[in-house]
C-alpha cells in the first residue's frame, strides 16, 4: 500500500508540472534558445472564436537571444524587449505599445502557442518558426 501511495504522489506531482498542452515547464535557457528565431502566425482565436489568418498577412516577429525583438507594422519596424519568467511560464514583452504578458502554453519543435488577456477578452495565438 505504501508503494502505491508513493507512486500516486509522484504521478500527481508530474501532472501538476504539466501545462494544458502536456508540456513540462521550460527552463529560461531552453526557452531563450527556442524563441530566438523569426515567427509567423499560423492561427489566432479571440474568446475561442477563430480570427481569419488573412488579417495577419506577412506579419512576423523576430526574437533575439539578447532579450530583444522586432516586427514590422505599417511599414515601420517596431523594436522591443522580452523576458521569460521561468516559474510562471510567462513571456513579458515591452515596446512602444506598452507591456504585455503572454502565457506560454506550448513551445515545442517549430510551434509556439501563447495566450494573453487583452481588452476584448482572451487572445490565443499559434506561431510557427519561419525558416
Amino acid at each position: 500500500m505504501k508503494r502505491v501511495s508513493i507512486i500516486l504522489v509522484v504521478f500527481v506531482g508530474f501532472l501538476m508540472n504539466q501545462e494544458c498542452y502536456g508540456q513540462e515547464k521550460l527552463l529560461k535557457e531552453d526557452f531563450t534558445s527556442f524563441i530566438s528565431y523569426k515567427w509567423k502566425i499560423l492561427k489566432a482565436e479571440l474568446n475561442d472564436k477563430e480570427i481569419p489568418a488573412s488579417i495577419f498577412g506577412d506579419f512576423s516577429m523576430t526574437y533575439n537571444s539578447d532579450g530583444t525583438y522586432s516586427f514590422v507594422r505599417q511599414g515601420k519596424t517596431i523594436e522591443g524587449k522580452w523576458e521569460f519568467l521561468q516559474e510562471s511560464q510567462i513571456l513579458i514583452t515591452s515596446d512602444i505599445d506598452g507591456v504585455e504578458r503572454h502565457k506560454v502554453l506550448l513551445a515545442k519543435d517549430q510551434k509556439m502557442v501563447m495566450e494573453s488577456v487583452v481588452p476584448e477578452g482572451t487572445l490565443k495565438i499559434e506561431y510557427f518558426r519561419d525558416m
